[in-house]
Protein backbone atom coordinates (compact mmCIF):
# COMPACT_ATOMS: atom_id res chain seq x y z
CA UNK A 1 0.00 0.00 0.00
CA UNK A 2 2.62 2.65 -0.76
CA UNK A 3 0.76 4.85 -2.99
CA UNK A 4 1.63 8.20 -3.35
CA UNK A 5 -1.07 11.03 -3.12
CA UNK A 6 0.26 14.87 -3.53
CA UNK A 7 -2.06 17.92 -2.76
CA UNK A 8 -1.71 21.51 -2.78
CA UNK A 9 -3.61 23.84 -0.62
CA UNK A 10 -3.53 27.75 -0.87
CA UNK A 11 -3.83 29.25 2.11
CA UNK A 12 -6.32 32.52 1.74
CA UNK A 13 -5.11 35.87 4.00
CA UNK A 14 -6.72 36.27 7.68
CA UNK A 15 -8.29 39.33 8.14
CA UNK A 16 -6.16 39.99 10.90
CA UNK A 17 -2.63 40.39 8.12
CA UNK A 18 -4.53 43.77 6.59
CA UNK A 19 -3.58 46.00 9.70
CA UNK A 20 0.07 43.84 9.68
CA UNK A 21 0.58 45.11 6.04
CA UNK A 22 -1.00 48.23 6.13
CA UNK A 23 1.74 49.21 9.19
CA UNK A 24 4.70 47.97 7.03
CA UNK A 25 3.26 50.02 3.99
CA UNK A 26 3.22 53.77 6.63
CA UNK A 27 6.57 52.46 8.22
CA UNK A 28 8.16 52.92 4.92
CA UNK A 29 6.66 55.77 3.70
CA UNK A 30 7.76 57.42 6.87
CA UNK A 31 11.18 56.33 7.02
CA UNK A 32 10.68 57.65 2.98
CA UNK A 33 9.49 60.89 4.24
CA UNK A 34 12.32 61.11 6.71
CA UNK A 35 15.06 60.74 4.34
CA UNK A 36 14.14 62.89 2.13
CA UNK A 37 13.96 65.69 4.90
CA UNK A 38 17.32 64.79 6.35
CA UNK A 39 18.60 63.97 3.43
CA UNK A 40 21.00 61.64 5.51
CA UNK A 41 23.08 58.73 4.89
CA UNK A 42 21.94 56.55 7.73
CA UNK A 43 18.35 57.30 6.68
CA UNK A 44 19.15 55.55 3.54
CA UNK A 45 20.41 52.51 5.16
CA UNK A 46 17.13 52.93 7.44
CA UNK A 47 14.85 53.34 5.10
CA UNK A 48 16.47 50.53 2.79
CA UNK A 49 16.35 47.90 5.70
CA UNK A 50 12.53 48.58 6.38
CA UNK A 51 11.88 48.43 2.80
CA UNK A 52 13.66 44.66 2.78
CA UNK A 53 11.84 43.94 6.16
CA UNK A 54 8.66 45.04 4.24
CA UNK A 55 9.47 42.71 1.29
CA UNK A 56 9.83 39.89 3.55
CA UNK A 57 7.15 40.31 5.69
CA UNK A 58 4.80 40.14 2.44
CA UNK A 59 6.47 37.18 1.45
CA UNK A 60 5.53 35.70 4.03
CA UNK A 61 1.73 35.93 4.03
CA UNK A 62 1.72 34.14 0.61
CA UNK A 63 1.68 30.42 1.62
CA UNK A 64 0.39 27.40 -0.28
CA UNK A 65 0.66 24.06 2.13
CA UNK A 66 1.76 20.48 0.02
CA UNK A 67 0.12 17.61 1.59
CA UNK A 68 2.58 14.17 0.94
CA UNK A 69 0.88 11.09 1.51
CA UNK A 70 3.01 7.75 1.56
CA UNK A 71 3.77 5.23 3.17
CA UNK A 72 0.89 5.58 6.18
CA UNK A 73 2.92 8.82 6.78
CA UNK A 74 1.46 12.35 5.96
CA UNK A 75 4.04 15.26 4.87
CA UNK A 76 3.31 18.73 5.07
CA UNK A 77 5.37 21.24 3.43
CA UNK A 78 5.20 24.76 3.44
CA UNK A 79 5.61 27.04 0.35
CA UNK A 80 6.36 30.38 0.43
CA UNK A 81 5.56 32.87 -2.30
CA UNK A 82 5.92 29.81 -4.89
CA UNK A 83 9.84 30.08 -4.71
CA UNK A 84 11.13 28.99 -1.41
CA UNK A 85 10.04 25.29 0.64
CA UNK A 86 9.75 24.71 3.89
CA UNK A 87 9.98 21.08 5.14
CA UNK A 88 7.04 20.44 7.63
CA UNK A 89 6.02 17.86 10.13
CA UNK A 90 5.81 14.07 9.86
CA UNK A 91 2.11 12.53 11.10
CA UNK A 92 1.84 8.93 11.45
CA UNK A 93 -1.02 7.84 10.74
CA UNK A 94 -0.69 4.22 11.56
CA UNK A 95 -0.75 5.52 15.10
CA UNK A 96 -3.75 7.92 14.42
CA UNK A 97 -6.55 7.83 17.32
CA UNK A 98 -9.21 9.37 15.46
CA UNK A 99 -10.12 11.87 11.93
CA UNK A 100 -13.45 13.13 10.84
CA UNK A 101 -14.79 16.73 9.72
CA UNK A 102 -14.39 19.56 11.76
CA UNK A 103 -17.88 19.81 14.88
CA UNK A 104 -18.59 16.03 14.42
CA UNK A 105 -19.88 14.09 16.94
CA UNK A 106 -16.91 11.41 16.89
CA UNK A 107 -14.35 14.35 17.86
CA UNK A 108 -15.92 15.32 21.35
CA UNK A 109 -14.15 12.57 23.27
CA UNK A 110 -10.94 13.87 22.38
CA UNK A 111 -11.76 17.92 22.85
CA UNK A 112 -11.47 17.55 26.49
CA UNK A 113 -7.05 17.13 26.27
CA UNK A 114 -4.53 19.41 26.43
CA UNK A 115 -3.21 18.79 22.43
CA UNK A 116 -1.49 21.17 20.47
CA UNK A 117 -3.44 22.04 17.54
CA UNK A 118 -1.57 22.58 14.51
CA UNK A 119 -3.35 24.18 11.55
CA UNK A 120 -2.79 23.58 7.72
CA UNK A 121 -5.91 24.95 5.93
CA UNK A 122 -6.75 27.55 3.98
CA UNK A 123 -8.76 29.37 5.95
CA UNK A 124 -11.86 29.15 3.87
CA UNK A 125 -14.91 29.36 5.78
CA UNK A 126 -16.53 26.57 2.57
CA UNK A 127 -13.70 24.11 2.89
CA UNK A 128 -14.21 20.92 4.13
CA UNK A 129 -11.85 21.02 6.99
CA UNK A 130 -10.66 17.57 8.74
CA UNK A 131 -9.46 17.17 12.74
CA UNK A 132 -7.12 14.29 13.24
CA UNK A 133 -5.90 13.07 16.43
CA UNK A 134 -2.16 11.82 15.24
CA UNK A 135 1.21 11.31 16.40
CA UNK A 136 4.28 13.90 15.59
CA UNK A 137 7.49 13.06 16.41
CA UNK A 138 6.32 11.09 19.84
CA UNK A 139 3.37 13.37 20.71
CA UNK A 140 -0.56 13.43 19.95
CA UNK A 141 -1.22 16.36 18.59
CA UNK A 142 -4.48 17.59 16.53
CA UNK A 143 -4.16 18.02 13.04
CA UNK A 144 -6.27 20.50 11.21
CA UNK A 145 -6.23 19.73 7.27
CA UNK A 146 -8.24 19.47 4.07
CA UNK A 147 -7.47 16.19 2.44
CA UNK A 148 -9.14 15.52 -0.89
CA UNK A 149 -11.35 12.32 -1.21
CA UNK A 150 -8.54 10.22 -2.78
CA UNK A 151 -6.46 11.01 0.28
CA UNK A 152 -9.52 10.37 2.73
CA UNK A 153 -10.03 7.35 0.92
CA UNK A 154 -6.41 6.39 1.20
CA UNK A 155 -6.80 6.98 5.26
CA UNK A 156 -10.07 5.28 5.04
CA UNK A 157 -8.24 1.64 4.14
CA UNK A 158 -5.56 1.94 6.59
CA UNK A 159 -7.63 2.98 9.76
CA UNK A 160 -11.30 1.71 8.72
CA UNK A 161 -12.66 1.97 12.13
CA UNK A 162 -11.30 5.63 13.06
CA UNK A 163 -11.83 7.59 9.99
CA UNK A 164 -15.77 9.11 9.98
CA UNK A 165 -17.16 11.17 7.51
Amino acid sequence: MNELIEQIIVRKSPKSEVPIKAGMVLLCVIFFLLFFITASSFMLIVMALVVVGAVFVFRSFNLEYEYSWFNNELQIDKIISKSSRRKGPTFDFSRMEVMAPLGSSELLRMENGNYRKMNYTSNDPEALVYSAYVFCNGELVNLLFEPNSEMVNSIRTLNSRKVFD
